[in-house]
């Protein structure tokens, strides 16, 4: 990272490339071949009005009005002020209108980092452009980047967090250590992130730190701190512009005491996720109606699942817990067919290092290796969770 150098240069370079010209061809009458070459490659910076005529070679109008380029700033100022305390996104409209003037501007490395947040586009110019760019385009693009790979995700987003040093880095961080299943860590981040929200006065990343908290105390059925932390979000979003956010917080607590088979509160938390339906959601109503001899409301739930889109994780394992729903709901639990589809789901979730899931399926599956007498399977089901809770610390 090198902030006394932009990254014009580059993205002058890549453009000239794309229309196929040499570099003598844009800059005769303007500067050496040799200073061109700096620029391009980064150990040299172009002043405006150089890089405004080097483009206008290309036939490209490049923006070096200081008024128009400082109003421009105080957009792009605004945008990053905005994602980081995740208030409604004016700038983001504003800066698109003048997609076409920032783009060649001073400013073209901002926008291009923007792109990539908002739209996960521009990736293999940022990376070409990685070493010149400031340290706040080089945090928000590692934070990008992190949620587009599965890959080094981790990596990417601690080392977004060590440069911008916010809690929306740190939240983001949380997202991804929960997808990987590193749920005491996620804890440990959490509760830095509580801390450097509370400095910052982001209420949306104190919010979602509790949350998360709460997140991981419900995969594993741990009632009270599950609670304790879900009221700590809850109250901070119910009068809030984030108040939608609640029915994902009800719905994780009512899917724990579904889970645990305490219905009347399972009912509670879920009938407040009515009006946000979900793949996820009908799921647990389906259940909830078979299992409180409501047969006939939960084959309309499933008919409700079947029609719903899943999303995310869940997308590329809609079938297979349809299935599953089908089988109990039907009866059919004591054949081969259900233990096979359960056995492939559990192994699914894994995987995916699913565990909330896995854990929620847990008992469904544990009871059909004692029905069946499959006593070494339990035994070693019950091994696979007692690892995945050491691993975790919790």
């Amino acid at each position: 990272m090198k902030d006394t150098i932009s990254a014009e240069g580059i993205l002058l370079r890549m453009e000239r490339l794309r229309q196929g010209k040499e570099q003598k061809e844009i800059c005769t009458g303007i500067c050496s071949v040799s200073t061109l070459s700096k620029i391009e490659t980064g150990k040299q910076k172009a002043d405006p009005v150089m890089l405004e005529s080097l483009y206008r070679e290309l036939g490209i109008t490049y923006l070096s009005d200081p008024e128009a380029i400082c109003r421009l700033q105080k957009t792009v100022d605004r945008f990053f002020e905005e994602i980081q305390y995740q208030r409604e996104m004016k700038a983001w409209e504003e800066l698109k209108q003048e997609s076409e003037v920032i783009k060649h501007s001073p400013l073209a490395a901002d926008w291009m980092v923007i792109g990539a947040l908002m739209e996960g586009t521009g990736f293999s110019i940022l990376k070409e452009c990685r070493d010149y760019l400031t340290g706040r385009q080089l945090g928000w693009y590692l934070l990008a980047l992190s949620g587009e790979l599965e890959e080094d995700a981790v990596a990417y987003a601690e080392e977004a967090v060590r440069i911008l040093q916010n809690s929306f880095s740190q939240v983001e961080l949380l997202h991804i250590l929960y997808m990987e299943g590193e749920y005491r860590k996620v804890l440990e981040w959490a509760d830095k992130a509580v801390m450097q929200a509370l400095e910052e006065g982001n209420l949306w990343t104190l919010a979602e730190s509790y949350n998360m908290k709460g997140t991981v105390y419900a995969c594993f059925n741990m009632e009270d701190l599950m609670l304790k932390e879900y009221k700590r979000a809850a109250h901070l979003l119910e009068e809030s512009r984030w108040k939608k956010d609640l029915s994902n917080i009800c719905y994780n607590i009512g899917a724990t005491y579904l889970g645990i088979g305490r219905y009347e509160e399972a009912e509670q938390y879920l009938e407040q996720t009515i009006d946000k339906p979900r793949f996820m959601g009908y799921h647990k109503f389906a259940l909830l109606y078979f299992r409180t001899g409501r047969r006939a409301e939960a084959w309309k739930a499933l008919k409700k699942m079947e029609q719903c889109e899943a999303y995310g994780r869940e997308k590329d394992l809609k079938e297979e817990i349809l299935e599953v729903t089908r089988l109990e709901l039907a009866g059919q639990t004591e054949g081969e067919d259900f233990l096979n589809v359960l056995e492939n789901l559990m192994h699914a979730f894994q995987e995916r290092h699913m565990f909330g899931y896995m854990m929620f399926f847990h008992d469904l599956l544990q009871r059909q290796y004692t029905s069946r007498r499959m006593y070494r399977k339990a035994y070693l089901l019950e091994e696979q969770f007692s690892d995945i809770q050491r691993k975790t610390s919790l």
